[in-house]
């Protein structure tokens, strides 16, 4: 997405996006096709910016300026592993500029490099109002994956509990708990492309994010994006966002159904487009680039 705003504004950016890691014969053709064709092309460029701290080998060697950016799990998990510490701290030691996406990774960037910078994630580009889908009422939707790093089985037990109290919940079949998800009366729909993801949280009474860190995901950026309340974990900064912590979250969605209306918050869109519009965030991404 960015690459594309870059693009259009006479950048020479290019997006080069790995096969995910499968422990199959084909899936580990496939990623060591991949990492031999990457390591010719890179030549080609003057700047190489790769993103998570597992997919830092890539920029091993590289004779120009290099950006490792730091997402999450990597920051916060992968680089304290046995199998990945190594590879992480190797990759660092490489770079160029060390970055990282979300203002609640900052302690733990500091404990692995010594100048971190803050680079935000830009929002994808929201789909027209008129493509929204009108609001259904009690309709609670959960945004995330259904999976430990977002929140785990606390976000199972409290779909279970509005399932129970009568309300329509929906979510992603997304998560190794996504099954469990299933069981527990959440109508799952299949990964969808981001127009038509936005398009289902569009609908909700209510939104749901991750409730495991002070981060704010691309997944939660769309949905604020709709203008529907989303409930989620605290985070670092004043957003339009409603707090939640695993204990109260249940009650604080059942609150938010009963405080909002089929209203879109024109505020909170534009909170969006201030702190994470795709102009303003290619601006801080350009400099970078410049700096180097």
């Amino acid at each position: 997405m960015i690459t594309d705003y870059a693009q259009e504004h006479d950048r020479k950016w290019d997006l080069l996006t790995p096969p995910p890691i499968k422990l199959t014969p084909k899936g580990i053709l496939e990623r060591g096709r991949f990492d031999r064709n990457l390591l010719r092309l890179r030549n080609n460029y003057d700047l190489l910016h790769v993103h998570y701290g597992t997919n830092g080998y890539y920029l091993w060697g590289f004779k120009g300026p290099s950006l490792l950016h730091f997402h999450g799990t990597d920051a916060r998990k992968n680089a304290y592993n046995p199998g990945q510490k190594q590879l992480i701290k190797k990759s660092i030691a490489e770079a160029t500029a060390v970055v990282y996406s979300t203002l609640d990774l900052l302690p733990w960037m500091e404990r692995i490099s010594e100048e971190p910078v803050y680079l935000p994630n830009p929002a994808p580009k929201s789909i027209p109002l008129e493509q929204m889908k009108p609001v259904v009422e009690n309709l609670i939707f959960f945004n995330t994956r259904w999976d430990g790093s977002k929140g785990g089985l606390a976000l199972v037990k409290t779909a279970e509990e509005l399932v129970q109290k009568g309300f329509i919940v929906h979510g992603m079949d997304w998560g190794n708990l996504a099954p469990l998800a299933k069981q527990s009366g959440v109508t799952l729909h299949p990964l969808a492309s981001p127009q038509e993801f936005q398009a289902l949280l569009s609908a909700a009474h209510v939104i749901v994010g991750q409730i495991a860190y002070p981060a704010l995901t691309i997944s939660d950026m769309m949905s604020l994006q709709t203008g529907r309340p989303l409930v989620m974990h605290p985070l670092l900064r004043e957003t339009p966002a409603l707090p939640a912590l695993r204990q109260n979250l249940t009650t604080r969605v059942v609150t938010a159904t009963q405080d909002s209306s089929e209203q879109r918050n024109a505020d909170q869109i534009k909170w969006v487009e201030e702190n994470h519009g795709i102009d303003k965030v290619f601006a801080k991404w350009d400099s970078l680039y410049q700096k180097l």
